[in-house]
């Protein structure tokens, strides 16, 4: 959420214009900042590493996952549906995209080692 700036020429900041400011800035820092790791229901093969790191209403997702690859992951949330971006670990280059559909990430099938990172937005009603 954007935030006006701060009212500097009021000094007294007491008054409702810096109580008001302050309000909107909490609201602005709501979520979960730090880079956390959580396990996900993975319906394919292959062993991975999921980190999500929350700002607000978007999420950052990467996932590693090792070995042969297809199948699902189930979010803990729902996100608007995008397309995430697959890489090819071993070979660095990217090699396609995974659909995000509320909170289903269909990964696509491949027999390499694969990152998948991007962002998602939180679907808030």
């Amino acid at each position: 959420m954007p935030i006006n700036q701060a009212p500097l020429e009021v000094e007294d900041k007491s008054a409702l214009v810096w109580l008001r400011w302050f309000a909107d800035l909490a609201d602005s820092l709501e979520g979960d900042w730090d880079l956390y790791t959580q396990s996900l229901p993975f319906t394919g093969t292959g062993s991975q590493t999921v980190n999500i790191q929350g700002m607000g209403a978007t999420k950052f997702i990467q996932i590693q996952i090792d070995s042969t690859t297809s199948g699902s992951l189930t979010l803990p949330f729902t996100a608007k549906n995008t397309i995430l971006e697959v890489w090819d670990s071993d070979t660095q280059t990217l090699i396609g995209g995974a659909s995000v559909t509320g909170k289903i990430i269909q990964l696509p099938t491949t027999t390499t080692n694969i990152l998948i990172k991007g962002m998602v937005i939180l679907w808030i009603r």
